[in-house]
Formats: C-alpha cells, structure tokens, sequence
C-alpha cells in the first residue's frame, strides 16, 4: 500500500472514532451524565487507535496543512524512518518520537522527526515556516496524547548541522534554558511575538534539509495545555 493512501485511511479512521465519540458525548449530556467529561478528557479515540497501532503516542496535526499524523515511537530510532506505523516497509516512513524521550511528552525538550517529502507530505510543509506569513497564519500545531489536546506553540525555525546531535536534551539551569532560547531565536528565519519560560516543556520538529551536507530544519515551540 501506498503510503499517502495509508495515512488517507487512518485519518478517515481517526475520524470516524471522533464523530462515535461526539455522538457519546452528547448522548450522555442529555441524560446529565457528568462522565461525559472524563470520557473526552481521555481521548478515547487515540486509545482505541493505539491498541491497534501499539507503537504510537500521540497525534500531531496543523489547521489547514498537510501535518496530519499518528506519532510513533520504538527502542531504534532508524525504524521508522522507512516503516509505516503497521510496520511494512515504506521509504517515507512515520512521524516518530526520539526513543530517549517520555512517550508522554514530559521531558523536557521532545524530539519528533520526519522526512521532508517535496509534495508537501509527512514533514515536507516544515519547509514553508521559513517564510514569516506562513508562520503568522500557523504559528500553533495540535498535539494529540491521552492526556488531552494541546498546542505546541511555535518560537523558532533554524538550520542545524545534523552530523552531531545538534539538539538539547535538557537544560542544567534557566540560564541554559534561556540562552538555548534567545539562539534559536536569533538565528530563526521568522520573527515569534512569544517566548517560552523556563520549567515549558520544549518539541522540535526535525527534518531534513539541503541547504548544506547534514543539514536539517528545526521547528522549535513549546506544549501549551
């Protein structure tokens, strides 16, 4: 299978759960039902797809573009990058989670990656917030775990040599914190009216680029409840 037809079908998927769920939802609103409230504060959809897709963690999605998908995560890092999420092989691979960060998004800088597809799929629409007008029309992604939705709201877009490891894990103060903050922020080709504050819990967005060897493009913004 195609890996555009794939994602078509998990998306109608995803969406069919959602409309079950709503339809519970109100069902229960009308008999006063106070569970209704835990019932989409677990996101009952993301669990039913997790069991079938026992690898994944979360959902990433944008409002008018392309970003729409599961987030998986495994011990090899090297995995998705040319697996779906079932697991067949296919040369664009997964949106994944780096396998030294909490599934559930709580370490302190999350590390997503993604292959930069030219037609704009998988992470292929990154490319575009090297424009300011396309970061003030998206300047917020949708970040989908068991805990709820939440916005990853966006700070910076930088290039960064990938032949290291030329992303931060954690910061050993706020003074790190903050300086990691102002370069990113410095070096970004758009300009964000917000800044994050030590203690956020930090996603970056990493795919690849080709404006020199190695090169990558990260997204950098921080999980907003």
């Amino acid at each position: 299978m195609k890996a555009q037809e794939f994602y078509q079908n998990m998306n109608s998927k995803r969406e069919q759960l959602l409309t079950e769920e709503e339809t519970i939802l109100q069902e229960k609103k009308k008999e006063n039902d106070s569970s209704s409230k835990v019932l989409v504060g677990k996101n009952q959809w993301l669990m039913q797809m997790m069991k079938a897709y026992p690898n994944m963690v979360g959902w990433i999605r944008g409002e008018d573009i392309q970003i729409d998908y599961p987030i998986m995560q495994t011990d090899d890092n090297s995995f998705y990058l040319n697996h779906l999420p079932d697991g067949s092989a296919n040369k664009q691979g997964s949106i994944f989670l780096d396998r030294s960060v909490n599934s559930d998004f709580s370490s302190p800088v999350s590390i997503i990656y993604g292959h930069m597809v030219q037609d704009g799929e998988m992470f292929g629409e990154l490319k575009n917030y090297r424009k300011q007008d396309f970061y003030e029309e998206h300047s917020e992604l949708e970040l989908y775990t068991l805990e709820g939705k939440k916005s990853i709201v966006l700070l910076a877009a930088y290039l960064v040599d990938g032949s290291s490891n030329p992303y931060p894990k954690d910061f050993d103060s706020s003074e790190s914190f903050y300086s990691y903050i102002e370069e990113i922020q410095s070096k970004s080709f758009f300009q964000s009216n917000v800044t994050a504050v030590s203690g956020d819990k930090l996603v970056i967005l990493s795919t690849c680029a080709y404006d020199f060897e190695d090169a990558r493009l990260a997204i950098v913004g921080y999980v907003s409840p």
